[in-house]
């Protein structure tokens, strides 16, 4: 057991070296994503009673519901660095 003694020192000197205040905290807080449909220069609008919209073939046309999926996501910081969000190839992650 006294043998032991020097080694736990040495452990514990080490990691009071090796731990720095200086090193930068990942700040942590909600995040938003805000994204404006738009159907070619107007803001898209659900559920209209009439058929705002037309195609480029002359059809006209409303919208009564929209579904998507966002991936790809990437976060710039005020410093520059960017931060990716990491996509499977299975499609468990990444996807929104």
């Amino acid at each position: 057991m006294k043998k032991t003694y020097p080694l736990i020192i040495a452990f514990a000197m080490l990691f009071a070296v090796g731990c720095s205040d200086d090193e930068p905290k990942a700040a942590f807080g909600p995040l938003t994503l805000e994204f404006d449909n738009v159907v070619g220069t107007t803001n898209l609008q659900l559920n209209t009673p009439n058929t705002p919209y037309t195609n480029f073939k002359g059809e006209e046309y409303k919208v009564t519901s929209l579904a998507y999926y966002v991936s790809d996501i990437k976060l710039k910081n005020a410093d520059g660095t960017t931060y990716a969000d990491p996509m499977s190839p299975g499609g468990s992650a990444g996807y929104y």
